[in-house]
C-alpha cells in the first residue's frame, strides 16, 4: 500500500513529537491514535483501528532511527495494512488545522527559498535557478 510520505514521516517520529508542549499546542492537544489512553471518542476511529494503529506504532518505533523507521512503514506487511489505513484516515482527518505547511512555506519564502521562487524569481519572470537568469 503505497503510502503519502507526510503520514509516514509523522508517524516514523511520532512517539518523539507528541511529547513537546509545542506540538501539544500545535497539534490542539489531539490525543494521537497510538496513545494507551486513546479512545473512540477522541479519535473518531473505532476499538478495531485504534489497536491495528497501536500496533504499527509499536513496529515502527521499534525499528530504530528515522531512516528505518520510514522503510519499515513503507513495508508491505499483510498485518500492517488495517493500521496504515486507520492511520491514515486520522491523519488526513486532523492535519489540515496543524497549517504545518502554511508555517514551511512562510519561513522559506521568509529566505527566499521557496520552490516557487526557484521556478520563477521573486520578480515573476521565469529563471532557472531563481537568481534572475532567463
Amino acid at each position: 500500500m503505497p503510502t503519502p510520505p507526510v503520514p509516514a514521516a509523522t508517524m516514523a517520529v511520532a512517539d518523539i513529537i507528541w511529547g513537546f508542549e509545542k506540538w501539544k499546542e500545535r497539534t490542539k492537544h489531539v490525543v494521537a491514535p497510538f496513545s494507551p489512553d486513546a479512545t473512540p471518542e477522541q479519535t473518531k476511529l473505532t476499538e478495531k483501528e485504534l489497536e491495528a494503529i497501536k500496533a504499527l506504532a509499536h513496529r515502527i518505533h521499534g525499528a530504530g532511527d528515522y531512516t528505518a523507521r520510514i522503510k519499515a512503514f513503507r513495508e508491505d506487511n499483510d498485518n500492517d495494512k488495517a493500521g496504515k489505513a486507520a492511520w491514515l484516515k486520522w491523519f488526513q482527518r486532523v492535519h489540515g488545522s496543524w497549517k504545518v505547511m502554511k508555517d514551511i512555506e512562510e519561513a522559506l519564502n521568509s529566505l527566499g527559498r521557496h520552490p516557487r521562487l526557484m521556478v520563477f524569481g521573486k520578480d515573476g519572470k521565469a529563471t532557472v535557478s531563481g537568481r534572475g537568469r532567463h
